[in-house]
């Protein structure tokens, strides 16, 4: 009964429930998504599965914005789809990824015995090889109108390939030729957002850009 929510490139969500997609054996070639969703000149750029609208979502376009914005604003799907992010007019940007993000509680009074809530860290990763980590408490909510703001500042002809929320203690780099490297998330440095990052990987002609 959970709602799959589909981002394109674009920055449109498109919904539907998880039932309405038709069951199928192991081998068979599956179903095209243009004839379950309203999709135009725009591809499906992630999935996500969603029970409850309680938490935010955290979004990352391929030249380095990023936007944090709440799931409340997805609650009452449309068939036509609704605008999640203001990508610019010229087809400049993309949106190459949006995950599930714990919204945090509000901060506890001094007197409290709570303890304070960690917000969840986020990387980003470049095609080129660079690779930032961050806190996702660094990026504000914001409305569906917005665009963002810079996560990762880029080097001419690098772009932003992927976005992890950081539950784990380590993460897999692969790479375009097959390549790949397993790294300790504490050996990203962690920083302010909108910084260069640090290097991730040596891409070579031999390995090829990181995917």
């Amino acid at each position: 009964y959970d709602y799959l929510m589909f981002f394109t490139s674009r920055g449109k969500v498109l919904w539907l429930k998880a039932y309405d997609i038709p069951e199928a054996e192991r081998y068979s070639k599956g179903k095209a998504l243009a004839n379950l969703l309203n999709l135009k000149d725009e591809k499906i750029t992630s999935v996500i599965s969603v029970g409850k609208f309680e938490d935010s979502l955290f979004m990352a376009t391929k030249n380095g914005i990023v936007k944090k914005i709440s799931l409340s604003y997805f609650s009452k799907p449309r068939a036509s789809g609704v605008r999640a992010i203001n990508l610019p007019a010229d087809n400049s940007d993309a949106l190459i990824d949006v995950q599930v993000v714990q919204r945090q509680e509000a901060e506890p009074l001094a007197t409290s015995s709570k303890s304070q809530s960690k917000a969840q860290e986020v990387l980003l990763a470049t095609k080129k090889g660079q690779a930032i980590r961050f806190s996702s408490g660094d990026v504000r909510e914001m409305g569906r109108a917005s665009y963002g703001v810079t996560g990762i500042k880029l080097d001419k002809g690098d772009e932003v390939v992927s976005l992890e929320i950081l539950n784990t203690q380590e993460v897999l780099t692969i790479t375009k030729n097959g390549y790949g490297k397993r790294t300790a998330v504490k050996d990203y440095r962690k920083t302010a957002r909108a910084g260069k990052g640090v290097r991730n990987l040596k891409v070579k002609e031999k390995t090829g850009d990181i995917v």
